[in-house]
């Protein structure tokens, strides 16, 4: 996604940064197609650009959000060209707040392969329950945005985490559509099982363990 964070902090590495110029590359098909980080960064049209654990990336377009000028918008959408869709207006009139969704992004994320869960299973010396996370909606304003999840456990029950997650970027539905999320069951005790989101979801923090208690209370770890 292209967006900019006025007065908006986001915790980067170990340090806090505000009031930045900011462009997410989600998705880390969606940074190779830009011929990767190190291309994206000898092309000199970010101040910085910093490669996320789930392999995309956060570019800072400017030093400071007040450099951000049309000049430098213009620069970032020449930039990523490639991965912008179609009909994405251009920035004649710059809108800080405007969000563009990036070609290339899976919308539809398989779980963990089977052989994965199996062995995980194996070293436990039980059977590991399926699990698969959904996103039941999303809200981008203000940026960037929440994620309302719900996990649907073996045993057939449906959870839905009702506390709303702050989420870096996600690739947008179609309207009524249904995105399950890649996951996978790290834990599970008889008060709860805690399940990895592999794909689709980051929080602003890092975050992306869920537990999920028997008696349906969701914590993100």
């Amino acid at each position: 996604m292209l967006a900019t964070f006025p007065d908006e902090t986001l915790p980067l590495a170990d340090s806090q940064v505000r009031n930045y110029s900011w462009v997410m590359v989600r998705a880390a098909g969606v940074l190779q197609r830009l011929g990767g980080i190190e291309a994206v960064r000898a092309r000199g049209t970010f101040a910085a650009a910093t490669v996320l654990p789930s392999g995309g990336a956060v570019l800072q377009a400017t030093p400071r959000l007040s450099d951000c000028e049309r000049d430098a918008v213009l620069r970032v959408f020449e930039a990523l060209a490639p991965v912008l869709p179609e009909k994405a207006p251009w920035p004649d009139d710059f809108d800080r707040f405007k969000l563009y969704y990036l070609r290339g992004a899976a919308q539809v994320v398989r779980l963990a392969t089977s052989a994965t869960r199996q062995m995980r299973a194996s070293e436990k010396g039980g059977s590991m329950p399926a699990v698969i996370a959904r996103i039941v909606s999303l809200e981008s304003d203000p940026f960037p945005g929440w994620a309302h999840v719900a996990l649907e456990l073996a045993d057939g029950s449906s959870v839905e985490v009702h506390e709303k997650q702050p989420v870096l970027g996600i690739q947008a539905p179609a309207p009524g559509a249904v995105v399950h999320l890649a996951c996978e069951v790290i834990k599970d005790v008889p008060d709860g099982v805690t399940v990895r989101l592999l794909a689709g979801v980051e929080t602003t923090d890092g975050r992306a363990t869920v537990k999920v208690n028997r008696n349906q209370i969701i914590d993100f770890e």
